[in-house]
């Protein structure tokens, strides 16, 4: 985990709300909504974006949380087709590679004290 690696506190929703069968989808979505809340900012590592990422990413937007995309070259042009999803990310960081290489960490780091960076800038 790359911004644990960095000494980032992570709130990852498929290991800390308690994502377990049986358990009331409700309740779920509350932690969901708790950790985004809480949250400094949010990170999407990669473009497997389902509705649940989606919602987050939106609700995030709309209680005034910065968002930011770390994706491969490859993603970026899938991301052009969704406008609104596009739209939804204050920063998108474009790496060679999604492994925690030194470059990565050095621009997360960069772009996680909020110093503004064109979108679709590359590492």
């Amino acid at each position: 985990m790359i911004l644990g690696e960095l000494g980032h506190e992570c709130f990852l929703p498929q290991r800390d709300a308690g994502n377990v069968s049986g358990q009331p989808p409700h309740e779920i979505a509350a932690r969901n909504r708790a950790g985004i809340r809480q949250a400094d900012c949010v990170v999407v590592i990669g473009l497997g974006l389902g509705n649940d990422t989606s919602w987050e990413i939106g609700y995030a937007k709309g209680i005034g949380k910065n968002s930011i995309m770390l994706c491969q070259g490859n993603d970026l042009v899938a991301l052009e087709k969704s406008i609104m999803l596009r739209f939804s990310f204050d920063d998108i960081v474009v790496v060679e590679s999604l492994s925690a290489d030194e470059r990565v960490k050095e621009r997360l780091l960069h772009v996680l004290g909020f110093a503004k960076q064109p979108i679709g800038s590359k590492v």
